[in-house]
Order: C-alpha cells, then sequence, then structure tokens
C-alpha cells in the first residue's frame, strides 16, 4: 500500500535527512539571530558598515550594511548569502534524487511495477522537493520569529516571511532545474552539476551586472536578481519577483515532466 503513495513513500524514505536539516537550519538561525545585541550598539562596526564600498556589496544584492536594527541585520547576515546557499544545496540535492536518484539506485523499476501512472509518479516525486523546501522556510521563519522575541530584536514577522518565502523560491528554481534535467537524463550526477553551475553561473550574474553598465540588462536573467533586488526582509515582497521565480520553476518543471513522460526509463 506504501508503494502505491508515493509522496508518502518518499518522506519516510528521506525523514532522518530532513529531521537534521530542520534541526541544523533551525539551529543557524537561531545562532545568527543571538548575535544581534553584540553587533546592533557596536560603533566600530558601525563604522566600518560605512566605509563598505557599495559595489562590493551590490555583489551580494545588499544595499548597505545595517546593524542598528533587526531587519537589517538580517538582511545583511543571514538572507544575504549563508540562507540561499543552504536552501539551493538542499533543493538541488533533493531535486537530483527525485527521479535520476531512483535510476541510479536501480529502485525505479519497483516503483513503476505499481500500478502507478507516470505522471502521478513525478508529480508526486515533485511535491515531496516542495514540501521538503516548504518545511525548511517554515521552520526558519518560526525559529527566527521565536529568537527575535527572546533577544528583542523587533523584526517585522511579515517581512520576514517575505524573504522566507522569496528564499525558498529561489532554491526552487534550482531544484527544479535538476529535477527536470533528472526526468530527462535519468541521471544524478549531471542534474547535480547543472544544477550547481547554473546557480553559481547565475549568481556570478547578477554581481556582475551591478558592477559593469554595460552588463546591467543581464541581470533580467538571473533567478538571484528576483530574489535580492527588492531586499524583501527590508522592503516586503515584490509580486512581480514572485511571479517570475515562480515561473521560471513552472518552465524548468513542465519539460522534465513531458520528456519523463516520453523516455525510455533505464531499468
Amino acid at each position: 500500500m506504501l508503494l502505491s503513495n508515493v509522496f508518502f513513500k518518499s518522506l519516510r524514505d528521506r525523514r532522518m535527512s530532513m529531521l537534521f536539516w530542520l534541526l541544523g537550519v533551525s539551529l543557524l538561525a537561531v545562532l545568527f539571530v543571538s548575535l544581534f545585541p553584540l553587533v546592533s550598539d557596536n560603533e566600530a562596526l558601525k563604522q566600518y558598515a560605512e566605509t563598505m564600498d557599495k559595489d562590493m556589496l551590490a555583489i551580494f544584492g545588499i544595499e548597505e550594511l545595517d546593524y542598528s536594527t533587526g531587519d537589517g541585520f538580517l538582511n545583511t547576515e543571514l538572507f544575504g548569502v549563508m540562507l540561499p546557499v543552504l536552501l539551493i544545496v538542499f533543493a538541488i540535492g533533493l531535486g537530483s534524487a527525485s527521479i535520476a536518484g531512483e535510476e541510479d539506485k536501480r529502485t525505479i523499476e519497483i516503483l513503476i511495477s505499481e500500478p502507478i501512472q507516470r505522471s502521478r509518479l513525478i508529480l508526486e516525486k515533485y511535491a515531496v522537493m516542495v514540501v521538503g523546501i516548504g518545511m525548511l522556510g517554515l521552520m526558519v521563519w518560526a525559529s527566527v520569529a521565536g529568537a527575535a522575541l527572546v533577544f528583542s530584536m523587533g523584526v517585522s514577522l511579515v517581512n520576514l516571511a517575505a524573504a522566507t518565502l522569496s528564499c525558498a523560491l529561489l532554491a526552487m528554481v534550482f531544484g527544479s532545474l535538476s529535477f527536470g534535467v533528472g526526468s530527462i537524463t535519468g541521471k544524478r550526477g549531471l542534474s547535480i552539476a547543472v544544477g550547481s553551475a547554473t546557480a553559481a553561473g547565475t549568481f556570478v550574474l547578477n554581481a556582475i551586472s551591478a558592477l559593469v553598465d554595460s552588463l546591467e540588462p543581464a541581470k533580467w536573467i538571473s533567478p538571484f536578481y528576483y530574489y535580492s533586488s527588492n531586499q524583501p526582509m527590508v522592503n516586503g515582497l515584490d509580486l512581480l519577483h514572485v511571479a517570475m521565480l515562480v515561473a521560471l520553476c513552472s518552465v524548468t518543471f513542465v519539460i522534465g515532466y513531458v520528456a519523463y513522460q516520453r523516455r525510455d526509463l533505464r531499468l
């Protein structure tokens, strides 16, 4: 009976790794929040922040270093680089393991031997990735919100939700890409490589576009632009940017979905 429900089977198979990820990201978030009282009143750090080169900050999608407010601190330290990288790594790993991982382990034969249509199989596998990233994002929000109350950080819970959602959607873009490549090729290593290389490449492209005027139009093709340019931890959600991230996820999933329906599986 369990095999006939790919969604719950996949969640069960990954329950321990999911638990470690949830605990690890939660502890990291609490650690960052606990540092705020130490840096918010540090005059030397404020002077350093004022002297930081704006072009260098633009590389990471940050307009200015602000350690005096909770929103500014989290925007710089947690949502600037650390959390996006962690969620992208998680998403790529989960996306590449969904279809291609089953083929690499030769367990795909067990799944398709059940009375399950390919369309249902791939939809439930994708749903596992969506739920996994969603759970991680929810844990981040809850951990930061709770710790912010303890350490009197005074952050906007609405902006925190906006930043967490944007970060989760950014990770979903590259997770969906790895999922799609794995569905097309059945090769987990290739899906990880493509997802990772694209994430690194588009990050660099977004950074360069902020420094070189002639390359500024290139920012529109980088998912990182739609994640960081509006700085949702400070300014709230930009619905157009959210729509663009969702569209990128949808395109890669649909391509993988169609290709998987027509492909001969490696059994």
